[in-house]
């Protein structure tokens, strides 16, 4: 049986299974014992549902952001390469070349600042730990966005040298700019050879999957020209140093906006299994308490008739 972050709703004996994958319930002889526990049922079934209310609602506002960011991400992607296969090798950006000399990786690892989500959590946080201890520990800095997945990293004395909290409660595009400006600044400063994203990219309500892409340095270069041939105005070199920075801004814009629709598509299925398992409790809990009322009541006819018999 799941309940969010795995309580019970009443200190009682554990539940056993048995019948037909059905709920049974431990033998409980009182029946207001058994209507105390119902209450509390009900209780955590009212919370579930509200749960899943509130993130079937952010759900559908991160899945209209997937759906609008996907074609426009894919637009710019293209003309950055079309423009990068036009000018060829002998183009020199910062964003090809710097932190080369640097020993060191930055990670951004992307989750959720609170739980009741599922299995969302803990897929990143395997991945991670996947790709960590691949790459040696001393030579990965991460950068943590959610608090579910810093505090964890920060326990398993991974180096976190920065995070983002809270990101995700009020998201727009200025929020991925933040982001985008802080990974940008930890590359060119030559701080770091390499900035990869670990992030869980949305394919439906109940399925994430988990990918790592590398955002720095870039590889562009060398691309083979598309056709047709497009007639840039002003210079190649001179377009391409405006369009880089925003290609970079809307790459992580991406990949939030996928995280987040993970992130909520999770929650809002696991906030229906745990209502819907809760509301099944509450009729085992209904069944077993009719049951002890009648139980109850047959006891006490017996009496009065055993008593009748015996003044006769």
């Amino acid at each position: 049986m799941f309940f969010p972050g795995g309580f019970q709703p009443h200190p009682g004996p554990p539940l056993i299974m048995k019948g037909r994958g059905r709920i049974g319930m431990p033998e409980v002889k009182n029946p207001r014992e058994i209507k105390k526990r119902i209450r509390s049922v009900g209780d955590t079934e009212q919370l579930t549902k509200a749960m899943k209310m509130v993130a079937s609602v952010r759900f559908k506002r991160a899945f209209q952001m997937v759906s609008a960011g996907r074609p426009y991400s894919k637009s710019i992607r293209d003309m950055v390469a079309d423009i990068s296969g036009g000018i060829g090798d002998s183009y020199e950006n910062p964003f090809f070349e710097a932190g080369k000399g640097a020993r060191k990786e930055l990670l951004l690892v992307v989750g959720s600042d609170k739980g009741l989500c599922g299995s969302y959590n803990s897929n990143v946080l395997r991945a991670a730990q996947k790709y960590l201890a691949a790459k040696g520990r001393e030579n990965v800095d991460i950068i943590a966005v959610g608090k579910k997945i810093k505090d964890y990293l920060v326990r398993a004395n991974w180096n976190v040298v920065d995070s983002f909290l809270n990101i995700f409660q009020e998201f727009n595009y200025e929020s991925a700019v933040q982001v985008a400006e802080r990974l940008t600044y930890a590359f060119t400063s030559g701080e770091y050879r390499e900035v990869s994203l670990m992030f869980s990219e949305f394919k439906n309500a109940a399925q994430a999957v988990i990918r790592t892409e590398q955002l720095f340095p870039l590889s562009l270069k060398g691309g083979e020209r598309r056709s047709p041939d497009y007639i840039y105005e002003p210079k190649l070199e001179k377009i391409m140093e405006v369009l880089l920075p925003k290609y970079i801004k809307v790459s992580v814009y991406e990949m939030l906006v996928e995280a987040n629709a993970s992130e909520q598509g999770l929650r809002m299925t696991s906030m229906e299994q745990a209502n819907r398992n809760a509301r099944d409790m509450i009729r085992d809990l209904t069944l077993v308490y009719n049951k002890a009322r009648q139980g109850s009541i047959t006891r006490e006819l017996a009496d009065l008739v055993g008593g009748a018999a015996a003044v006769s």
